[in-house]
């Protein structure tokens, strides 16, 4: 979405609009699942970030690259989630033969 505004929250802003939505991103989300034993959390912030920019979703991305930081993603290797991720979506929204993408 060109020129769309860029929103920034953060967990005490989702706490004052609704207390129990920060209650379970907090507990569920951020403490139960990322702490199960199946993978790794360097490997979920791999994965988060993927997701995340899939989606563009960029209100969390913030959060969740210091986080990926903090859980061992190195600079070089977001950069290149970022790049490989960038011409993915581009072929999948312009797959090759398809037409209408220049």
């Amino acid at each position: 979405m060109p020129n769309a505004p860029t929103l920034s929250l953060t967990l005490e802003d989702i706490r004052t609009v609704s207390p129990a939505l920060e209650r379970y991103t907090q507990g569920t989300l951020l403490g139960d699942v990322w702490k199960r034993p199946g993978l790794a959390p360097r490997d979920r912030s791999v994965i988060t970030l993927a997701a995340l920019i899939a989606r563009d979703q960029t209100v969390e991305m913030g959060h969740h690259v210091n986080l990926a930081l903090d859980n061992g993603v190195k600079p070089g290797e977001i950069s290149e989630i970022i790049t490989h991720l960038a011409f993915l979506l581009r072929l999948v929204e312009c797959p090759v033969g398809g037409g209408g993408c220049e």
